[in-house]
């Protein structure tokens, strides 16, 4: 994709996070007029599929509220699997910290990721989520992605869930 200077979009369109506003945003370059800061890589697409909001299963919830995208409830892929969009982080929120729920953190965060492996991008996709220190407010997300003929791609965020939101820490 081309922008409007000119310039070659390569990679993903950078984004942002502005704590005062509490939304998420895509990054604008100060050196070319208008044109989307990008970043090698796979960081946007795993922020996306992180903090995007999945749609609930029927055994996860009792709300009317399912979240997510809809079309996960229509549409498959080629084997007549659900097309997963986004995670089920959300469902956590409220939740208390235990191990447990320590347990459906991994979980959601690899269901979120397993699109990786599925599209042949990845071999493998590791996860581990603990609590900071004695902090249980906050948890740490490490994500590996495993790729066969690259060097491997290490993400590793923070999530609060009281206030659910989340800071990135590029690696």
């Amino acid at each position: 994709m081309t922008t409007t200077t000119g310039k070659v979009f390569q990679g993903d369109a950078k984004l942002f996070q502005n704590f005062t506003k509490n939304i998420i945003d895509i990054g604008i370059t100060t050196d070319y007029r208008d044109a989307i800061q990008d970043v090698g890589g796979f960081n946007t697409a795993t922020q996306i599929s992180l903090f995007s909001d999945g749609r609930a299963k029927e055994t996860d919830t009792d709300r009317t509220d399912k979240r997510g995208w809809i079309g996960e409830e229509i549409l498959t892929n080629i084997e007549g699997k659900p097309i997963i969009f986004g995670s089920r982080l959300w469902l956590l929120e409220g939740n208390k910290r235990n191990s447990e729920n320590l347990n459906k953190m991994n979980e959601y965060t690899y269901e979120a990721l397993k699109w990786y492996v599925d599209f042949n991008i990845c071999s493998k996709v590791l996860v581990s989520c603990n609590y900071l220190n004695n902090d249980l407010e906050k948890a740490e997300i490490h994500i590996t992605l495993v790729r066969p003929k690259d060097e491997n791609l290490n993400f590793k965020y923070f999530y609060n869930w009281e206030l659910r939101n989340y800071e990135v820490n590029e690696q």
